[in-house]
């Protein structure tokens, strides 16, 4: 069995793949439409995509369905090349969930094996490749954005291809794979700007070559034309900041202020938010990053390649540190996000891969066969099992109510467990019926375009994204209350309110005038005609 693994690693890499599917019940959850933890920003992502593919819109002119200010809904974050793509499948294939979710699932899995190839390279050992991949890929913020909407986890998995390609360079120095891994990282960056912690990484170390601080591979410089070989990577930033520019212009434009286009930084944060958010940091969000058991190994792994810092490989060394340094600094330019924004930290992740594979390397020249010793083995198979466990049953405490896994009280306190469930029950009580009720929307006459209001959603475009219906929600217009906020909405064109939570109609008297003409109702969901 050892060494059919050992001549086959790419079926071997194929059984982890599936298995991690099934594990993280991926086979159900593809089918979510957006859902359960930080469901306003998967329907924010959903919605551009989905008008994308309904209004047939141009590339760099994104919309949602909350009209906004702008009263075009047009607002715009991220590169759209995969809200653009999942618009175009959608036309081959229809609208559904699941080919957005398993789009962004397989550039996971491009990712991974990038990982994967990288690590079977450097160590010749599929066992030790495998773990690299599964203690990555079993941190929670991987194993719940993996295959879900936001662009936080392809923008990570392309950088991961990205490093697969300068490792290629770094073995056979070749600049066609310097120049590949550069339109990577590129890409990774317009997606998401956090990714370009790699490009700085190998800026870094290119720049502590070129002033002779290190030669970066073995006795031998890696950079022979720095000059030259640095252009692709300055290019890749020039193009990075240009679109960041561009979606300040065009929200600018359009009056769109649903997106963060610029920092939130530790310094702006009074003291109070300072110590607040810091507690929900290390108390909440850091626990999504990974298990204490990974997170204290990481720690370890760190802490010991540095003590040997001569033994290690330079360039992983060199990036190790430059990459943490990245860390800390994105920690504290968008700290006051760092409250419930868990998906900030999904390009962190790389810290993981590099820190083992440095660990290793480090070990490796210090003891050649301590990988043949059976305890250290036992070891790393308890925490590759436990990694695994963790990672999957946050997943499902998110997505399902009484998971087996999320029932078992080893990864969470309960507290959170019966967060978790109450939360499905509620969602499943008041807005989950919106989830299908587009089909009698459209049986009773409304169309797609009808501008509506929805409540209560504090969201900005949740309820809207799930019906397929432009307008308005609970969210924006503070200046405006009560009567003033809903005639306002009926000038802006406003048709219908929609609710799906009847509490409302006792605790908004407000809105006993706008609600005398019922036309309908579904499930908890009642209709009313503002004419």
């Amino acid at each position: 069995m050892l060494q059919f693994c050992k001549n086959n690693p790419n079926i071997v890499f194929i059984f982890f793949i599936f298995s991690y599917f099934f594990l993280n019940r991926y086979e159900e959850i593809s089918f979510f439409k957006p859902y359960s933890v930080h469901q306003w920003r998967q329907a924010d992502c959903y919605s551009i995509a989905s008008n994308y593919y309904e209004n047939n819109l141009p590339f760099l002119e994104p919309s949602i369905h909350q009209i906004g200010y702008s009263n075009n809904g047009k607002t715009i974050s991220e590169f759209p090349i995969i809200y653009y793509s999942v618009s175009k499948l959608w036309r081959l294939f229809g609208k559904h969930a699941v080919i957005y979710r398993l789009l962004n699932f397989l550039i996971l899995i491009l990712g991974l094996y990038s990982l994967f190839r990288i690590s079977l390279s450097i160590f010749s050992n599929v066992f030790l490749a495998v773990f690299v991949v599964g203690i990555t890929s079993s941190s929670p913020l991987i194993t719940y954005y993996g295959n879900n909407f936001l662009a936080d986890v392809p923008a990570f998995s392309i950088a991961l291809c990205g490093w697969y390609f300068f490792y290629c360079f770094y073995e056979k120095e070749k600049n066609k794979y310097l120049i590949i891994s550069a339109i990577l990282f590129l890409l990774a960056g317009l997606i998401k700007v956090t990714s370009i912690i790699s490009i700085a990484a190998i800026m870094g170390a290119l720049a502590l070559e070129l002033i002779g601080f290190v030669k970066l591979k073995k006795d031998q410089k890696l950079f022979r034309k720095p000059f030259l070989q640095i252009i692709p990577f300055f290019i890749a930033l020039l193009l990075i900041y240009s679109w960041i520019q561009y979606v300040k212009w065009y929200n600018t434009t359009n009056s769109g202020g649903v997106f963060l286009t610029g920092i939130w930084p530790f310094w702006e944060a009074s003291t109070t938010e300072k110590i607040k958010i810091f507690n929900a940091f290390l108390g909440h969000i850091l626990f999504q990053f990974h298990s204490p058991i990974v997170l204290f190994s990481v720690v370890f792994a760190n802490i010991f390649s540095f003590i040997y810092f001569k033994k290690n490989n330079r360039f992983i060394a060199i990036t190790q540190i430059i990459i943490l340094i990245g860390i800390f600094s994105f920690f504290i330019l968008f700290y006051k996000v760092f409250d419930v924004h868990d998906y900030y930290l999904c390009n962190w992740v790389i810290i993981i891969p590099i820190s083992i594979i440095s660990f290793f390397l480090v070990l490796l020249s210090v003891n050649a066969s301590i990988f043949k010793t059976i305890w250290v083995n036992i070891l790393l198979i308890f925490i590759f099992i436990h990694s695994m466990y963790y990672g999957a049953a946050l997943t499902r405490a998110k997505c399902f109510s009484n998971d087996f896994f999320s029932n078992e009280y080893v990864t969470f306190k309960q507290v959170t467990r019966l967060y978790y469930n109450w939360s499905h029950f509620n969602y499943q009580s008041t807005m989950g019926s919106c989830e299908t009720v587009e089909p009698y929307l459209r049986s009773i006459g409304i169309k797609p375009t009808d501008r509506i209001i929805s409540i209560p959603d504090q969201s900005i475009n949740i309820s809207l994204v799930l019906m397929n219906q432009v307008g308005f929600t609970d969210y924006g217009y503070g200046h405006l209350e009560g009567k003033k906020r809903i005639e306002y909405f009926k000038n802006k064109g406003a048709k219908y309110i929609i609710v799906n939570d009847t509490s409302v109609l006792n605790n908004r008297d407000y809105l006993k005038p706008f609600t005398k003409t019922k036309i309908g109702s579904y499930k908890n969901i009642n209709i009313y005609s503002l004419y």
